[in-house]
């Protein structure tokens, strides 16, 4: 399921996609509805191809259930996890703390392999 600008998702409006990989796409969003609207969050959502996969499925809640049980700095935080609503055509989606900036692929194509130092402060 494709997804684009100002599409809805559940109680969230898409902005834009951020990435995509074999298995998923992640959009930037903001919650409309509820106490916390206007919220900005990120989006992973299944491929359509996996939709129906039943141990993707598994895998997909099993993430969604470690992450939500790690609290750390470096760790985004899963706000929630929503099953799929096959009446209206959603999948599985979880609902994460968006984080402006870049990923480690885009500094290193930019900038170059890290520095030592600089790398070890990231592991760490």
């Amino acid at each position: 399921m494709a997804l684009g600008r100002d599409s809805r998702l559940g109680k969230y409006i898409i902005r834009n996609r951020i990435g995509a990989g074999g298995m998923g796409v992640v959009y930037r969003a903001r919650q409309a509805d509820g106490i916390l609207a206007n919220r900005e969050v990120a989006i992973k959502t299944i491929t359509d191809d996996k939709a129906t996969d039943r141990d993707f499925l598994t895998r997909f809640r099993r993430e969604a259930f470690a992450i939500s049980k790690i609290e750390h700095p470096h760790i985004v935080r899963l706000h929630e996890f929503v099953e799929a609503n096959p009446d209206k055509g959603e999948p599985p989606f979880m609902v994460m703390e968006y984080l402006s900036g870049h990923d480690l692929r885009w500094v290193i194509s930019k900038t170059g392999p890290l520095e030592i130092t600089r790398a070890v402060s990231r592991i760490l």
